[in-house]
């Protein structure tokens, strides 16, 4: 019968270098194991953060474009408000000044009645006025249209109504109109401004010529020319 001898070097593994062995392997199994964990942990570590870096680019970029749309949205609202309010001040502007040549207009309508109030008063002591106070009455009595007309007037203009200026009144309305009337001076107390008022023997009618109320009649007209010359003249200073 053959028989296998063995070397002394080639002697049977122990229990306990078998089990030295199964170890080895296992841990070396375990650290591939590790190692291809770690391995798609990083893998999965580097795809999220360069999405995460892909995802914060583009919301950087859409930023900026919000940012810049915002910033040109503002400039515009703002340029708009200014053109708005440039509008309004120019607007202002333009009522203030209407607002204040109107009230030029009228002071100087009412500082040309004043004045023309009395230059026509100093005019009583001249030598004219009886003519013009003979002009007043004919346009009152053409104006009444009475047979008969009661004359009153101021205490200064009373002295100068003779019965020969009244017969030159009476001439002078049959002379325009055709009609004959009798007029005669008022007992009653004199009136407080200059001119005349005629009234009707019953006091149902009267006509008012005195130099203020022809004023206030042709106040219209006196306005017109003030403003044309006003015009008149901001045409020559802006030429």
């Amino acid at each position: 019968m053959l028989q296998i001898r063995r070397k002394k070097s080639e002697r049977p593994e122990t229990r306990s270098e078998q089990d030295t062995d199964l170890a080895a392997e296992q841990q070396e199994g375990s650290d591939a194991i590790i190692a291809g964990i770690t391995s798609e942990a990083q893998k999965q570590a580097a795809a999220l953060i360069e999405q995460a870096e892909k995802t914060a680019e583009q919301k950087l970029k859409s930023w900026e474009l919000q940012k810049s749309r915002m910033r040109t949205e503002a400039q515009a609202e703002a340029q708009a408000k200014a053109e708005e309010l440039r509008r309004s001040g120019y607007s202002r502007l333009k009522i203030d000044q209407r607002k204040r040549r109107l009230q030029l207009h009228e002071q100087l309508v009412g500082e040309l009645t004043q004045q023309a109030l009395s230059d026509t008063e100093a005019l009583i002591g001249t030598d004219r006025y009886p003519e013009i106070l003979q002009g007043l009455i004919v346009e009152a009595a053409i104006g009444i249209r009475t047979e008969t007309a009661i004359v009153e007037s101021s205490v200064h203009e009373l002295p100068l109504i003779t019965d020969s200026l009244l017969e030159a009144v009476i001439a002078r309305v049959r002379e325009e109109t055709g009609r004959t009337m009798d007029l005669r001076i008022s007992d009653s107390a004199p009136l407080p401004g200059q001119g005349v008022i005629l009234t009707s023997e019953d006091g149902n009618v009267a006509f008012s010529n005195q130099i203020r109320t022809r004023l206030l009649r042709y106040q219209s007209e006196i306005r017109h020319l003030i403003y044309r010359r006003l015009l008149t003249e901001e045409g020559k200073e802006h030429s």
